[in-house]
């Protein structure tokens, strides 16, 4: 959705503007905003520090961490999610 956004706008930066350019650019917004896309970098950065992850561990592959760190890594993705409920 913010690839679909970044286009668009860069399109429209470089030509004119058509009404249904217009219409779609809005629909995105709305839609990223809706689903909390502008929050998502936030959120995903409170979630994966809160599970004791640093700022050099956002650079590291997956397969660099421990097992333990793989179940906390698995568990901030379930949580970026927002689930209702986790089994």
């Amino acid at each position: 959705l913010e690839k679909q956004l970044k286009e668009l706008t860069s399109r429209l930066e470089s030509e004119e503007a058509s009404e249904s350019d217009l219409q779609r650019l809005d629909y995105l917004q709305n839609r990223l905003e809706w689903l909390g896309g502008y929050d998502y970098e936030q959120k995903t950065k409170r979630i994966v520090y809160g599970l004791g992850f640093t700022d050099d561990d956002l650079d590291k592959p997956a397969n660099a961490f421990s097992g333990g760190q793989k179940t906390r890594i698995n568990l901030a993705k379930a949580l970026v999610r927002s689930p209702d409920f986790l089994f």
